[in-house]
């Protein structure tokens, strides 16, 4: 999967692998167990996947070349991503803002802060790197005569400006069009609603494909729930020498459709592909 600007997803199948595991956790034990427990649990899922784990890690802190002391995060996956796990009704900001300061810390570049205790389970991917340039990128200093300033000022207005403008625009299309199917359409393509139900459905792909690793025979047509979602395992197709594995979720009007090809004998991803229907 490539993200909006064309990027490939950091790490993006351990990254599928743990959301999925997180889910199959939360779905067994919610919130109403310790953070010690959930930690177990969630290393023994992972290395069940097939992920090399690593528990209470100690990393070394340093300031000027000289150890400051020690960080221990909860969990690191495949010596690559970083996971802090919290067991609370709702994370907060100084939460996000300490988990930065971990990943920072320990110089990883991908972390999870993962937060089992609330009413949905919460899930915050982050990537150091990207959010240290643009939280630099984000400071600008302007001396009140610096021309820049009021440049600024004008194209801000005539942003607003066209904004009202587009705004108008779209409505009047809309009553052109029949303001309750355009409007509608707007809301399935809602962005948040579709990137969780492609989650749904790649959830749903890693699955079948670890039940493929402990029976090649597994047939598929079956339905998982996944917190309050579900998501569609459609029947197993064979193609020698691989196998088709599709899956279909839908949130909110927003639906996925996908179609992953694997090699029938390692499993390995042959070709992954979103499709209208099947």
């Amino acid at each position: 999967m490539a993200t909006r600007t064309g990027e490939k997803l950091l790490y993006e199948d351990i990254s599928y692998i743990i959301r999925g595991a997180c889910f199959e956790l939360y779905k067994k034990f919610g919130g109403d167990f310790k953070e010690s427990m959930i930690n177990k649990a969630l290393v023994k899922e992972l290395e069940y996947k097939g992920l090399k784990v690593n528990s209470q890690k100690k990393i070394n802190i340093f300031h000027r070349d000289e150890k400051i002391g020690v960080y221990v995060p909860d969990i690191i996956v495949e010596d690559k991503i970083l996971i802090e796990l919290k067991v609370k009704p709702f994370l907060t900001k100084e939460d996000d803002r300490q988990f930065w300061r971990y990943l920072e810390s320990a110089r990883y570049k991908l972390g999870f802060l993962i937060n089992f205790g609330s009413r949905k389970l919460e899930i915050k991917r982050r990537i150091y790197d990207k959010a240290r340039k643009s939280e630099f990128a984000s400071i600008r200093f302007y001396n009140s005569t610096d021309p820049r300033q009021s440049a600024s000022k004008n194209m801000g207005f005539i942003a607003i400006t066209t904004s009202i403008i587009l705004s108008l625009l779209i409505l009047v299309i809309a009553a052109v069009l029949g303001s309750s199917a355009f409007l509608t359409r707007f809301n399935n393509l809602d962005f948040y609603h579709k990137k969780t139900s492609y989650f749904l459905a790649r959830t749903c792909l890693e699955y079948a494909r670890l039940k493929l690793a402990e029976n090649i025979n597994y047939a598929g047509n079956e339905t998982r729930i996944l917190d309050l979602y579900q998501c569609s395992i459609l029947p197993i197709e064979s193609l020698p020498p691989n196998k088709i594995i599709k899956s279909r979720a839908q949130v909110s009007g927003a639906a996925t459709n996908l179609k992953l090809t694997v090699n029938g004998s390692g499993l390995s991803t042959v070709f992954l592909e979103e499709v209208v229907k099947f």
